[in-house]
């Protein structure tokens, strides 16, 4: 006798649309159990209709994640900002050692199959990973302030720690959209370094958010939470720091 295939539940999305998505048995599911409110289970996200995600929107998702933005944001604030080899040495340092190893550490652990995907899309992995992106900003952190790196590491640093910690709090039960605190954050912090320049990322951050919800990653409620959390926080303590 054939064992039976497990069963493909048909979630809805927030507009009451039947989505197709790929769930986990909700009865023994243990850590990874399913919440019954709509657009909030942990689920696989599948392209609309049934067909291929859209290529904008993955791409957009892919390039602008999180540890991504947080490097580039390491290395060109302080050195625009200074001008001096010493300042673009302490951006990559800061890059490689804070988001460098996060991404790397994150991307074979879900090919190992530890982590669900390297989004890590399972609300429950996400207080772990949080953890280990606290301990990691802490470290470096502690670098900067003891040698006197530049301010602009220090204000971005400082207000990836009080993120982080945050989010490591709420993700277990609410997955609160890291691609939206980061796009919030990114889209004061610009302004702040580089004057209205900064502001043409303010579209660019819209069309990330954006996308997460095409791809069906997060609900709206959560991408408004993020970026709101973000323009609050990453952007506010960095204001507070180095503005």
């Amino acid at each position: 006798m054939k064992d039976s295939a497990p069963p493909s539940v048909d979630t809805p999305d927030d507009d009451g649309a039947r989505s197709p998505f790929t769930c986990r048995a909700p009865s023994d599911a243990g850590p990874g159990a399913h919440s019954s409110l709509p657009g909030d289970n942990d689920v696989v996200p599948a392209a609309p209709h049934g067909g291929r995600s859209p290529a904008w929107a993955v791409v957009l998702s892919e390039v602008f994640q999180a540890p991504i933005v947080l490097a580039v944001l390491l290395v060109l604030v302080p050195w625009t900002a200074h001008g001096t080899f010493a300042s673009l040495a302490w951006g990559v340092a800061a890059a490689l050692s804070v988001c460098g190893v996060s991404l790397a550490t994150v991307t074979v652990l879900s090919r190992q199959g530890v982590l669900s995907d390297h989004h890590v899309s399972v609300k429950e992995h996400r207080r772990p990973v949080m953890i280990g992106t606290f301990l990691l900003v802490a470290v470096f952190l502690a670098v900067t302030l003891v040698f006197h790196g530049p301010v602009e590491i220090t204000g971005l640093l400082t207000a990836t720690l009080a993120a982080s910690a945050v989010v490591a709090l709420v993700s277990p039960w609410w997955k609160i959209s890291v691609h939206g605190m980061m796009m919030g954050g990114t889209a004061v912090i610009l302004p702040l370094a580089w004057g209205p320049w900064g502001l043409l990322f303010g579209p660019v951050a819209v069309a990330v958010c954006v996308s997460r919800r095409v791809l069906r990653a997060h609900t709206w409620a959560q991408l408004a939470a993020g970026s709101a959390y973000g323009v609050v926080f990453l952007g506010g303590i960095y204001w507070l720091i180095a503005g």
